[in-house]
């Protein structure tokens, strides 16, 4: 919902100066690491120029290299950034413990997620929330 005069939430509440209010599901193939490529749904909700993002489910594998995964489909330009962001994530590779990595957000659409370890091995990228503005 887009609207010039400020957005209404019931009947009697407008919020000035709020003028876009948008759920939106990205879904993706995932290149890189994991064969065969997973499928990854990531869920946004735009409340005028903040974004939030969040996956609901992990994404697992066999992880075979290259050491970045990357999203096959960019985000609409309504989600992007508005500057280039690197938000963190947690992976699980085989061992007891979740390795952090992190994830580069592009003014162009694309996330892509960088890893620090080797291939042959279990590797699960646990759900994550991120936020930004636009």
């Amino acid at each position: 919902v887009t609207t010039a005069g400020g957005l209404s939430i019931g009947k009697n509440l407008y919020v000035a100066g709020l003028n876009h209010y948008e759920e939106y599901t990205h879904v993706s193939t995932v290149a890189g690491p994991w064969s065969p490529s997973p499928t990854m749904t990531i869920y946004c909700t735009r409340i005028g120029r903040v974004v939030h993002a969040m996956t609901t489910t992990d994404v697992s594998g066999t992880y075979y290299g290259p050491f970045t995964a990357t999203v096959n489909t960019a985000l609409p330009a309504r989600f992007r950034p508005a500057g280039y962001i690197r938000c963190f994530s947690l992976v699980l590779n085989g061992t007891p413990n979740a390795e952090v990595t992190w994830a580069d957000v592009s003014t162009t659409g694309s996330i892509v997620w960088s890893f620090m370890f080797g291939g042959g091995s279990p590797a699960t990228l646990l759900t994550f929330t991120w936020t930004w503005t636009v």
